[in-house]
């Protein structure tokens, strides 16, 4: 199992990729929503996650998002977005749509 330690205000959060949803941009912060329903708030930016988030299921679809691919239920093509487990719908930005599909067309290969 992989995972990755954020600081956080007075602790440090050991995050497993399996529980970890989505991040979601806030300004020059992450936003880390976690399957317990909790969101962990990080000084890094996106950029950061994109790039240490070593996993397969980790795909940025948005300038302000990246989703872990295990945790989508619906793909909505007219709309050009995912719905999670949890029922956020999270948007597929024109420039994405392409890697989306073929990281999608390699997790169904699983």
């Amino acid at each position: 199992m992989e995972c990755i330690i954020i600081n956080t205000a007075g602790c440090s959060e050991i995050l497993w990729f399996e529980s970890i949803i989505y991040c979601s941009a806030e300004g020059s912060y992450t936003r880390i929503h976690l399957s317990d329903k909790r969101s962990v708030l990080s000084s890094k930016n996106l950029v950061w996650f994109e790039e240490n988030l070593h996993s397969n299921h980790f795909i940025r679809l948005h300038r302000s998002f990246i989703i872990n691919l295990k945790f989508v239920s619906r793909i909505y093509k007219n709309e050009s977005k995912v719905c999670l487990r949890n029922g956020i719908k999270i948007p597929i930005s024109k420039s994405r749509t392409k890697q989306f599909w073929k990281s999608v067309g390699l997790i169904g290969t699983m």
